[in-house]
């Protein structure tokens, strides 16, 4: 049952880490690339202490979790791009803030890499973030 809540937990922090970006959800095909996306990135965080103990690395140290967890979060989502597998639309370019003439100052522009360094930096500390309040 604890394996079941830390799945769901993982499968909407990465689909909340998609849906802050702009123009992701909106123009990818269908509810069920996002949520096979989603299934895809909570079975891998749930390999992260697998990884751990492989590489002799301590499974209770929140950086050591951090480390593998992005660098496998962003070689799985960059396989999620159109070109390769196709299941994400990731937008060229977008803007993240406010686009109010006199807020302009605070927008961020990210290209296609920054959004995807975005999505694998939310999702991996929304997860860690939520394992360390669990304890």
């Amino acid at each position: 049952m604890k394996d079941i809540q830390k799945f769901i937990t993982y499968f909407l922090a990465f689909w909340f880490s998609v849906s802050v970006i702009p123009g992701m959800l909106s123009n990818t095909n269908s509810f069920v690339d996002v949520s096979i996306a989603a299934i895809g990135f909570a079975f891998l965080t749930l390999f992260v202490p697998f990884v751990l103990t492989f590489f002799k690395l301590p499974e209770k140290n929140p950086s050591a979790k951090i480390m593998v967890g992005c660098l496998m979060t962003l070689a799985y989502v960059f396989s999620l791009k159109p070109g390769i597998t196709g299941l994400l639309y990731i937008p060229p370019k977008t803007s993240i803030g406010d686009t109010v003439e006199y807020l302009k100052n605070y927008a961020i522009e990210l290209n296609e890499f920054g959004i995807i360094i975005l999505i694998v930096v939310i999702s991996v500390l929304l997860v860690t973030i939520l394992d360390l309040k669990k304890k």
